[in-house]
C-alpha cells in the first residue's frame, strides 16, 4: 500500500471513505502551505521595494551630478561649492477633487 492505490476488493466502504477524505485533506493542506509561502515572499519583496526605488533614484541623481561637475568648468574650478541632495519618498496620495 506504500505509494500504490488499493484495489476495490482490498477495502470495504469505511476504508474507502477514509482514503478519499484523507486524500482531499492532504491536497488542501498542501495548497494552503504553498499559498502561505508565496504570500510571505510577496510581503518581503514589497517591503524592500520602496528602499530599492529610492536607492536607484539616488544613483541616477549622483550620475547627473557627476556629469554636471565635469562639464561646468566654473563650478569645477570652485571647490567651495558643495551640494546636498535630499530625497524623500511620498506614498501615492489620492487627490481631493
Amino acid at each position: 500500500m506504500f505509494g500504490e492505490n488499493p484495489g476495490p476488493a482490498d477495502m470495504d466502504m469505511k476504508f474507502w471513505l477514509a482514503y478519499i477524505l484523507s486524500t482531499f485533506v492532504i491536497n488542501i493542506v498542501g495548497l494552503n502551505l504553498l499559498i502561505a509561502v508565496i504570500g510571505d515572499n510577496y510581503a518581503k519583496v514589497t517591503e524592500r521595494l520602496n528602499a530599492i526605488d529610492c536607492k536607484s533614484r539616488l544613483e541616477s541623481i549622483m550620475k547627473v551630478e557627476r556629469n554636471i561637475q565635469k562639464t561646468d568648468y566654473a563650478v569645477a574650478n570652485d571647490s567651495s561649492r558643495q551640494y546636498l541632495h535630499v530625497i524623500k519618498y511620498f506614498a501615492d496620495v489620492e487627490s481631493e477633487d
